[in-house]
């Protein structure tokens, strides 16, 4: 039987609708990973304690310098007074009270400029044990030290700072200097080492005659 022309329509519309597909969602966008932390080596750390230090060296410097030139000045102004006026009736009164005046001055930078130098003794003190201890904490954890306390004590009284070098050394028996981390190595006593690493060696000896009485020292 022959089917009525519009349900032939209907069944040709129904096949050709094409029902529109939504375009597929991207997946979120990764958060961007955080970038590695920054680690510095000793020689860097070295270059910025280094610069930091003659910064501080150049301000205290330029302090000190600016201090010894208003000293000069005032001891020029105290050397040539100024004539009394022939109308003046107390000139020798007058002129009293500027050499007090000035002589107070004079003393005031005189303190000001010994504080100045104290201060930068004491930073540049300051600034090289810090320097020293770090080093030389350095050097033990290399070797392996098992206490580090002990280890401080033992090596401390022959670290001595080289002017030439600029730097922190450790002295010999023999009276050379040589790096702190080499001194470490070379004399670490075997109480010190950890098990694996106990077994005689040039520390051993130095530690139990060589230091003995000096290491009583700075217990």
């Amino acid at each position: 039987m022959a089917l009525p022309d519009e349900l032939l329509e209907t069944d040709v519309d129904l096949e050709s609708d094409d029902t529109p597909v939504p375009p597929p969602v991207p997946p979120p966008d990764k958060p961007p990973s955080s970038p590695p932390a920054k680690t510095f080596t000793q020689d860097e750390v070295n270059k910025l304690m280094a610069k930091e230090r003659k910064s501080m060296e150049r301000k205290l410097q330029e302090q000190n310098e600016s201090t010894q030139k208003q000293i000069v000045e005032l001891q020029q102004k105290m050397s040539q007074p100024p004539e009394p006026k022939p109308s003046d009736t107390d000139v020798k009164g007058q002129l009293e009270l500027m050499e007090k005046k000035h002589k107070r001055e004079q003393e005031a930078l005189e303190e000001k400029l010994v504080q100045t130098n104290s201060a930068l003794a004491q930073e540049k003190k300051k600034r090289l044990e810090t320097e020293r201890d770090k080093e030389l904490g350095d050097a033990l954890q290399t070797v392996g030290c098992v206490d580090m306390t002990m280890g401080r004590r033992f090596f401390l009284p022959d670290i001595e700072y080289d002017e030439d070098e600029s730097r922190w050394m450790y002295r010999t028996a023999s009276g050379n200097l040589i790096s702190i981390i080499d001194g470490v190595q070379e004399n670490m006593p075997n109480y010190l080492k950890p098990p694996a690493m106990q077994g005689g060696g040039s520390g051993s000896a130095r530690g139990a005659a060589g230091k003995g009485s000096t290491k009583q020292r700075v217990l």
